[in-house]
């Protein structure tokens, strides 16, 4: 009995459950950190996916034009928001700080933006500039008019300006699959953040 006791009072403590700190997130053509066009836009699928991170559902845009969307947080900060499609799918992803780099591009949010020649296109979400290049499925979204910026000498105006956002879309900007991007003053009905209010601010 007493030798039974001296093991118990030996045996070490279990481990504590050690959190995985959350990882960093990329912005990329295929994705945008574990997120990619075939993730589902729903609550539970977003928090499997962004372990270490703080997914809430939050209705944006006014009482009367209510729409949902899921905002990520690290540590208290709000990282990026996932805009759902009708169909349960992802319509896009709202980038909104700069712990989020991008792949293919210099670009993070609060940054002086640079090189505009590899920009192709700009579009106007929400009376603001979003801009891209064709093809790709990254764009770099500015707190300006989109007035002027339909032709690569209006563009080089963007050179030094502050990022307001990054955005991934599933579909590659400007093409057919892609409903409202790839015309300077499109925007239209299936803007994310166009109509009533802008539901992607930070």
């Amino acid at each position: 009995m007493l030798f039974a006791v001296l093991l118990a009072c030996g045996a070490p403590a279990p481990a504590p459950t050690i959190v995985a700190p959350a990882p960093g997130i990329t912005m990329s053509d295929t994705a945008i950190g574990p997120i990619t066009a075939k993730s589902p836009a729903n609550l539970v699928a977003l928090r499997e996916l962004l372990i270490g991170y703080e997914v809430r559902p939050v209705n944006v845009g006014g009482a009367e034009f209510a729409s949902l969307e899921y905002q990520v947080f690290e540590d208290g900060e709000k990282v990026f928001a996932v805009i759902p499609d009708e169909d349960g799918s992802i319509l896009n992803v709202h980038v909104v700080s700069p712990k989020v780099a991008v792949a293919a591009h210099p670009w993070k949010v609060g940054e002086p933006f640079t090189n505009a020649a590899a920009l192709t296109a700009c579009d106007c979400w929400g009376g603001k500039a979003v801009c891209f290049k064709k093809g790709e499925h990254v764009a770099v979204a500015f707190d300006r008019q989109c007035r002027g910026l339909g032709e690569p000498r209006g563009r080089r105006v963007l050179e030094g300006l502050a990022i307001h956002r990054t955005i991934w879309n599933p579909k590659p900007f400007g093409s057919e699959d892609d409903q409202y991007g790839g015309h300077e003053y499109g925007g239209g009905t299936d803007d994310p953040c166009g109509g009533f209010g802008d539901p992607c601010s930070p």
